[in-house]
């Protein structure tokens, strides 16, 4: 039964829902879990690497990773899950990216003539059509009513909540770019974590969870200048945050954790799907 007390809030960046939705559609095609029984999570890794260079296998056993988190946290604690619209504008750029490569790759433009190109955007809208937006929309759209429907993991988008809304993220976003080296994105899906008081975010972005983890824990720096500028960060975001909710109350517990994907554990034995959903998540062919 669900805790009545303590109800964890998670926040997924852009990778983690990328490695997702990545680990699913080749888990359909080489029969792996959810879609075949497997309780073993080494195996899962020796069969993606046997098919994918070593670096990508691994990320998409993060993705299984987390799956397997969201569920049982679902399940288990009525945990809420939230991202940001902007993840999933980043998810847009990064499939619309692979379906122009996609085209070219068949049409007979090789991978180093294609990276010696002067403007690769430009290269990559040349070799777009209607047909791979529409492509990339169908297969967009369909995403969070998927994960609910076949595994019962409901994500909700911050910005959709209304209350802090869309204008105070903005600016807490722009403080803390104000005091740290954060890419644009990385600050406003930070700055989402905190507006819905996320206890956990979740990245396999070394860097963010590095800077993450700097702000909430600063006494673990060892060096002292260092650990100074980190302190007077965590001070001024904890004032942004006091600002942002009225509560006075708030507290360095109140940072969210961030977690890397490798660390959710490995028992994969309970993933299960609630709802069948044929086709779901099958990477359409390219369309020539």
């Amino acid at each position: 039964m669900p805790d009545p007390i303590w109800t964890p809030s998670i926040f997924l960046d852009t990778n983690a829902i990328h490695n997702v939705t990545s680990y699913l559609i080749q888990a359909r095609k080489l029969k792996l879990p959810p879609y075949q029984p497997e309780a073993d999570i080494k195996n899962v890794r020796e069969k993606l690497r046997k098919k994918l260079p070593k670096n990508m296998a691994d990320l998409l056993v993060n993705g299984l990773c987390i799956l397997v988190y969201l569920q049982s946290q679902s399940e288990n604690f009525s945990a809420q899950i939230f991202t940001s619209r902007f993840a999933f504008s980043e998810m847009w750029y990064g499939r619309l990216d692979g379906q122009a490569h996609i085209r070219m790759s068949l049409e007979g433009v090789p991978y180093r003539q294609r990276q010696r190109q002067g403007d690769i955007s430009e290269l990559v809208m040349a070799n777009l059509t209607q047909k791979d937006y529409d492509l990339v929309e169908k297969e967009l759209d369909s995403l969070l009513q998927g994960l609910k429907r076949e595994f019962g993991i409901t994500i909700s988008f911050v910005e959709d909540i209304g209350s802090p809304d869309f204008r105070e993220i903005s600016l807490l976003s722009l403080e803390i770019q104000k005091r740290t080296f954060l890419d644009v994105i990385d600050c406003t899906l930070y700055a989402c974590s905190l507006a819905v008081r996320a206890t956990e975010f979740i990245t396999s972005d070394g860097h963010l969870f590095k800077v993450i983890n700097q702000i909430r824990k600063p006494g673990d720096i060892e060096d002292l200048n260092e650990r100074i500028l980190w302190e007077n960060v965590q001070r001024d975001i904890l004032a942004e945050l006091k600002i942002l909710h009225l509560d006075d109350g708030i507290t360095v517990d109140d940072l969210v954790k961030p977690t890397r994907p490798n660390s959710l554990g490995d028992n994969i034995s309970q993933l299960h799907r609630i709802k069948e959903m044929r086709g779901f998540f099958r990477r359409k062919k390219a369309i020539s």
